[in-house]
């Protein structure tokens, strides 16, 4: 029966032209509330139970914050969708956690990182992604055809 909810909740999302990696994560998110609610049929759980699977989730599966924004959004929309029923749980959306600074390495300690590696190869990575200020999927996306050594110029995918 439960399966039922599931493919149910896909056909409304489906019909609502959500993209096919949205349905498969609010059905995943489904599936696994379902899962863990067999006492009792989904029309019949509370409000407080579903704060209560919420918080069990944070405080015992210790799950990350966008799984729990995920979880939410999903039992809201479910309940919503399929019996027309609101539910409220908002107040248990993670805040917003705060934006670190980033932290910077001395040139003392990049001086360190670059002479502690003897392989010219992996020195010449280093120093690349440290003079140009690349992410790691930058320095993997660049070719050797990319390097433009009589302007000077490395391009950057």
């Amino acid at each position: 029966m439960k399966n039922k909810y599931v493919e149910d909740f896909a056909t409304i999302l489906h019909l609502q032209r959500y993209a096919k990696s949205s349905i498969k994560t609010y059905t995943s998110h489904l599936s696994y509330f379902l899962k863990l609610s067999t006492k009792y049929q989904p029309e019949d759980i509370t409000q407080k139970q579903l704060e209560e699977f919420i918080i069990w989730l944070v405080e015992k599966k210790k799950v990350g914050l966008s799984y729990q924004k995920a979880m939410i959004a999903t039992i809201v929309k479910f309940y919503h969708e399929t019996f027309q029923r609101t539910v409220n749980l908002k107040h248990l959306y993670p805040q917003r956690s705060e934006n670190k600074l980033p932290k910077f390495l001395t040139k003392m300690e990049v001086k360190k990182i670059l002479d502690s590696n003897s392989n010219i190869k992996h020195k010449a990575i280093l120093t690349t992604i440290y003079a140009c200020g690349l992410r790691l999927g930058e320095i993997l996306e660049l070719k050797m055809s990319d390097i433009k050594t009589d302007q000077n110029i490395l391009l950057i995918r």
